[in-house]
């Protein structure tokens, strides 16, 4: 009998089919399911090779409260994050989440945001933004 199933997920309709089959398993086996997903350090993130002792984490949830529970989890001294500048409608409605952490961290903060302007919404964003619109 299996207690714990685990299902790497990488957003794909294969990995939404595994999830449901998974599921299925669960219920049958009085199971919980551990859901994955890894992403890979981006290629253009050479930290490691820098010489500098790196730790990658992966939780799901809030972003800005994963972002204050995992600082004081891990006992940081200072958080650095970047903010894409969001203006207007989206940011009224979906919020900075840098500001999130900036009103509830604990430790200083810094924060980087590109300069070429305003950054283009996310999906989630004009999907919000078409909502309101009507």
């Amino acid at each position: 009998m299996w207690k714990k199933i685990l299902v790497p997920h990488d957003f794909s309709t294969c990995a939404a089919h595994a999830v449901r089959l998974a599921a299925d398993l669960a219920k049958t086996h009085g199971a919980r399911l551990v859901v994955l997903h890894v992403s890979p350090l981006p290629p253009n993130v050479t930290l490691r090779n820098d010489g500098l002792s790196v730790e990658t984490l992966a939780v799901t949830g809030d972003v800005a409260t994963e972002i204050v529970s995992a600082a004081q989890a891990k006992g940081v001294d200072a958080i650095v994050m970047g903010t894409h500048g969001r203006e207007g409608l989206s940011h009224l409605m979906l919020g900075s989440v840098a500001e999130k952490v900036i009103r509830r961290s604990e430790v200083p903060m810094v924060t980087v945001r590109w300069s070429r302007g305003q950054a283009e919404p996310t999906k989630e964003e004009r999907e919000v933004e078409d909502e309101l619109a009507g």
